[in-house]
């Protein structure tokens, strides 16, 4: 299992949005700042603070949650390249090891994600109310 490539610090990028970011309410199946799902927070992690491009995939049934949207990422993962959990990486966790969520690293420790409790947050990913981290990846060619 490789590394995370980093070129740019999500961190840095982050921080002059951050208010901005924390402010996104929780919507399901939604994609930007509107609203949006963990699949949707995590997406545009990787694609505004660390520039890569994840597919299209997975494309969810119309009632999906962000949940149903990481199992559906988990059956494809093989496409995408798992990495040691670290910064600009998007993780999956679950109980057992069945993906309920998903979200961006900003840092080694800290996710970027969405729920429908919570809203936005930062969280350690290894807080109480986190299922188990399950692991870490990056889009295809990457």
């Amino acid at each position: 299992m490789a590394g995370p490539v980093q070129q740019v610090d999500p961190a840095a990028r982050l921080g002059p949005i951050l208010p901005t970011v924390l402010s996104v309410p929780y919507r399901s199946r939604g994609l930007d700042f509107s609203g949006w799902d963990c699949w949707g927070c995590a997406r545009w992690g990787l694609q505004d603070l660390a520039d890569l491009a994840p597919p299209d995939e997975p494309t969810p049934p119309p009632d999906a949650d962000g949940g149903s949207i990481a199992r559906a990422f988990a059956r494809r993962q093989r496409v995408w390249q798992p990495v040691e959990p670290g910064p600009g990486t998007l993780v999956l966790f679950g109980p057992r090891g069945v993906p309920v969520h998903c979200g961006f690293l900003v840092s080694a420790q800290i996710c970027l994600h969405a729920g429908a409790r919570t809203g936005t947050v930062l969280t350690s990913i290894d807080h109480p109310y986190l299922p188990p981290l399950i692991g870490a990846w990056l889009p295809p060619d990457t």
